[in-house]
């Protein structure tokens, strides 16, 4: 079976590194790495993927304004793309709006590398990661 291909934005390079290898290495993923929300908002536009994993630190509002893009998106595809978000906080506000942008998961820093493996394993039916 042919990995999906996700988009992963997160400017921690440690922790980026870390669950692309895993995706990878147990084939879930083929997985696209970007530190900053714009250039992984242009190669989402221009590629494509089947589900896109973004933290919001640091670029809160470039990351919720990609979410928007997508679900307002004329292409169907686009607008029902998985999003799993990544935060080291969130309140009502933060958490009404995701909700309002059909955001499929929040996980809440510090988190376990099985809690994204979980929640990718969630968004994709039949892909079950091995035990890590």
């Amino acid at each position: 079976m042919t990995p999906r291909r996700l988009l992963l934005v997160e400017p921690q390079m440690l922790w980026r590194r870390t669950l692309a290898a895993v995706l990878r290495e147990l084939g879930i993923a083929a997985v696209d790495e970007f530190l900053r929300v714009q250039p992984a908002r242009e190669q989402l536009l221009r590629l494509g993927a089947e589900a896109l994993v973004i933290s919001l630190d640091g670029e809160v509002d470039e990351a919720l304004a990609l979410i928007d893009l997508l679900r307002t998106d004329a292409q169907p595809a686009r607008a029902r793309l998985p999003v799993i978000v990544l935060a080291e906080r969130c309140d009502t506000e933060l958490a009404l709006r995701l909700q309002a942008l059909q955001v499929q998961r929040l996980l809440l820093k510090p988190f376990k590398l099985r809690q994204v493996l979980q929640s990718v394993a969630a968004i994709w039916p039949g892909v079950v990661p091995q035990e890590t």
